[in-house]
Formats: C-alpha cells, sequence, structure tokens
C-alpha cells in the first residue's frame, strides 16, 4: 500500500502505477494537461470535485481515498510563502489563450435520438441562439445528446468544445471556479472569480456545454454576464427545469418511443 506525505508524490505515483501519462489523466478526468501539470507541482489546489475525479481515475483504494483527498485539499496550505513574480500585463495580454481540453467521444454507438440530435444542431447553427437547455427528467439522455450535439458542431464548424460538470458543485460561489477549472483557465488572483472568469472568456470563442444546471438556477446572472461579456461563447445546458433567462432557448427531451409491432 503506498500513501505519501505530499500530494505531488502520492499524485505521481499513482499515475505511474496506471502506466498514465499527464496527458492521458487529463483526458480521463476531462481537465487541460497544464491543470495536471499545476497539480503536480503543487501551483494549484484541485477542487473537491476533481479530487475526487482524481482518485476514481487513479484507482485508488477506499482505505486510502480519504488521505488522499485530505492531502489534496490541504497541499497549498503548505506552499512557499514567496509566490514567482507575476509576468507584466502586457506579456499576459499577448500570449495566447491555451487549448481547450478535448471532448472525448462516448465510448458506445447514439442510437434512437436522430430526430433530436438534428433538432438540437439546428438550433446550434442559429447564431442567435447563445444559450440553448436541453430539458428533461433525470437519467432520460440529456448529456448523452448535448455531447453528440456539440462534437457535430465542433466538426461542422472546427470550432472548440468543453463540457463542465456541475452534479458535484453544490454553492453558488464554486459555479465560476468549476468552469475554470474545467476549461484549464488560472483565474487571477486579484478579482473575485466571477470577475475572473469574464476576463478570460471575453475573447474566447467556443461551445460550452454545462450539465445538470438544476440545482443552480440561481447562478444565471453569471451565464447572462458570459453572454454579455463574452459575445463568441456560446451555452449548452442541461437541466431538469428552465433556467428562466430571456434569452434561454429550450430543448425539452422526451422519453423514448417504443418500436410499433404488427399485430396482424
Amino acid at each position: 500500500m503506498y500513501a505519501a506525505h505530499d500530494f505531488r508524490s502520492w499524485m505521481r505515483h499513482s499515475r505511474a502505477e496506471q502506466d498514465l501519462t499527464q496527458e492521458a489523466l487529463a483526458e480521463r478526468v476531462g481537465c487541460s494537461v497544464e491543470t495536471i501539470r499545476a497539480f503536480e507541482a503543487e501551483r494549484r489546489r484541485p477542487s473537491r470535485a476533481m479530487a475526487e475525479r482524481l482518485a476514481d481515475v487513479l484507482l485508488l483504494p477506499s482505505e486510502q481515498r480519504a488521505a488522499f483527498l485530505r492531502l489534496a485539499r490541504s497541499f497549498a496550505e503548505h506552499a512557499p510563502a514567496t509566490p514567482p513574480a507575476p509576468l507584466p500585463e502586457a506579456q499576459l495580454a499577448a500570449a495566447p489563450p491555451p487549448p481547450l481540453p478535448r471532448l472525448a467521444a462516448p465510448p458506445t454507438a447514439f442510437i434512437g435520438r436522430d430526430a433530436e440530435l438534428a433538432s438540437v444542431i439546428e438550433r446550434l447553427r442559429d447564431p442567435a441562439c447563445r444559450l440553448l437547455t436541453i430539458v428533461g427528467p433525470g437519467g432520460i439522455g440529456k448529456t448523452r445528446l448535448a455531447v453528440q450535439a456539440a462534437l457535430a458542431w465542433q466538426s461542422e464548424t472546427n470550432g472548440e468544445a468543453a463540457m463542465v460538470l456541475l452534479a458535484q458543485v453544490g454553492a453558488l460561489e464554486h459555479v465560476a471556479p468549476a468552469i475554470a477549472e474545467a476549461l484549464g483557465i488560472a483565474l487571477p488572483p486579484r478579482l473575485a472569480p466571477e470577475a475572473g472568469l469574464l476576463h478570460k472568456l471575453r475573447d474566447r470563442s467556443f461551445l460550452l456545454i454545462l450539465d445538470n444546471m438544476e440545482h443552480l438556477l440561481d447562478s444565471a446572472p453569471l451565464l447572462s454576464s458570459i453572454m454579455r461579456d463574452a459575445p463568441g461563447v456560446r451555452l449548452l445546458a442541461t437541466s431538469r427545469e428552465r433556467l428562466r433567462l430571456s434569452s434561454e432557448w429550450v430543448f425539452e427531451l422526451k422519453g423514448l418511443s417504443l418500436p410499433r409491432h404488427d399485430t396482424r
């Protein structure tokens, strides 16, 4: 049984045990390679949800999981007191944004929702559609439809698409950091998370999937701000309820219809 006294060593050892490169680990947990490198260099602290995903992907035994999560959330307390000198603002502005984490295609075939997929893609093609919410009960296939539509949109437009998993985000103040983490964005320390996120997104152009928004309906003002301040960012949400924004387009996903049998 392996257990390190620092998060960096534990993460590197566990990744080596699973024969994963930093790139492969980033793809499996749904973040950028730079985020993994920052974790392993102890320059960034993972959120609770990200630490949970890391523990899952690294196949940590149950008896080690609690200690791993505790280290993941506490290592920043022992970071060096003197941070590296920040880059000049002009140099920061000139640096190109990092590529988004690749949206992975599901391993199984997409069956039975061709009409719904075509309808969602048609809405995404409309420049007036900045926020599209796929609404339906739990387990009906909203997430899978959103991913398939984003992959098709990505292929059709040669654009970028990314996904934020919000099911484990329990508080409104954690929404902006969760989006930044999923996109591999380091938020400016001098700004509030929402302001920092808007600052980072304002010149970007991509499709962002916001998965499981139903318990975060009060975060709608942040989505409005993204659409206002980042005109190149389009939002594709999944939710059991409408987000109740005036700019929202809604696609209601129904259950699959049963095939008709000839009883003659």
